[in-house]
């Protein structure tokens, strides 16, 4: 037991000075990415509306049939609670958030907003 601590403690001074050598220096050094600004040849064809003589034209009651009116939009009943969801362009809902007066809505359960409790009745986007 002596020979082995005697070894040990004549190796220290070799070790230590190895664990130093491989740590990385206290200056810290950034990069900067840069900005990049992506645009369209007319912004107007990115844009889509769904509008109050639409919905009651088409009879849209809820706020995901409504949405199934627009381009890249996709409805299906998902769950145990056959749950509306909206899928935005592949993307479901856990990926898309849904904001009610800048509030974000979500259900602790799964994460899945039923878009089937929302109604067009209080909305009112009226063509220009």
């Amino acid at each position: 037991m002596k020979k082995t601590l005697s070894i040990l403690l004549l190796c220290l001074p070799y070790v230590l000075p190895a664990q130093t050598a491989n740590q990385p220096e206290k200056s810290v050094r950034s990069f900067e990415l840069g900005e990049v600004v992506v645009t369209a040849a007319n912004p107007a064809d990115s844009l889509s509306a769904v509008y109050a003589d639409d919905m009651a034209n088409y009879n849209r009651t809820t706020v995901g049939e409504a949405l199934n009116m627009l381009p890249g939009i996709h409805l299906a009943n998902i769950g145990a609670r056959n749950e509306s969801v909206v899928y935005l362009r592949g993307f479901n809902l856990r990926q898309t958030p849904v904001f009610i007066d800048g509030v974000p809505v979500y259900v602790p359960y799964d994460g899945y907003v039923d878009m089937g409790r929302f109604t067009t009745f209080d909305l009112a986007k009226r063509r220009a």
